[in-house]
Parts: C-alpha cells; structure tokens; sequence
C-alpha cells in the first residue's frame, strides 16, 4: 500500500512540475530584437567571423608549407582528408558568422524604415483627422 502510495505523490509532483514549466513558458514574453541589439549582435558575429577567417588562413598556410609525410598510402589519404576537413569547417564557419552579422545588420534597416513609415503614418493619419 505504502508503494503505491509513493508512486502516486512521484505522479502528482511530475504533473505539476509539468505545468508549472508550460505555465512559465507560456507566461515569459517573446525577447524584443531592437536595433541596438541588433547591431551589437552584428558586431560580435562579424568579430567571430574575422577570427574564423584568420584562424583558417593560418591553418591554410601552414598545411600548405608543410609537407605530408608518405609512410603509407592510406595515411596520406588521411592527412588529405583531415586536412580538407580542417579547411571546409573553418570556411563554413567564416560564412556562417558573416551571414549571420549581414541578417542583424538587415534586419535593423528594416526596423529602422518601418519605425519611419509608421511615424509616416501616423502623422497623416494625424492630418487627416485635423481636416
């Protein structure tokens, strides 16, 4: 009886654990993208970005002037493998952190003309109200 019991009360407490997380995610507001944050954003992803480039150009260089050591066969395929490996995650990051600073630096000229073009608006609007 007393088992039951307990599985009954771990029942409960998961139940309400469950609402309590859904009621606290349903309650929190959307996070408000300004174009300040925006533009800091931008700023950390294109220092990303830079560093991401310099770090696979230094990679490059160096696995260019350093020969591969052929032992065997198969291990010189390897280093060719790792070393195009290398090369395509640190382009592919480079690009990915730089499109991403180009999005945020998008996305605050948008906000800044629909700011403008609801002023706009609302100053016709305004006009029109006072005809």
């Amino acid at each position: 009886m007393s088992e039951q019991v307990k599985i009954l009360a771990m029942k409960e407490i998961s139940n309400q654990s469950k609402q309590s997380n859904s009621e606290a995610i349903a309650s929190s507001p959307e996070p408000e993208f300004t174009p300040i944050k925006n533009l800091i954003g931008s700023a950390i992803s294109a220092a990303f970005s830079t560093l991401a480039y310099l770090f696979t150009q230094m990679v490059a260089v160096k696995l260019a002037t350093t020969p591969l050591v052929n032992t065997s066969n198969l291990a010189a395929k390897l280093g060719v493998l790792v070393r195009t490996i290398l090369l395509a995650l640190g382009a592919g990051v480079t690009m990915i952190f730089g499109i991403i600073a180009l999005g945020l630096v998008l996305l605050t000229g948008q906000q800044i003309i629909q700011a403008i073009t609801k002023e706009i608006a609302k100053k016709n609007s305004l006009e029109l109200d006072k005809k």
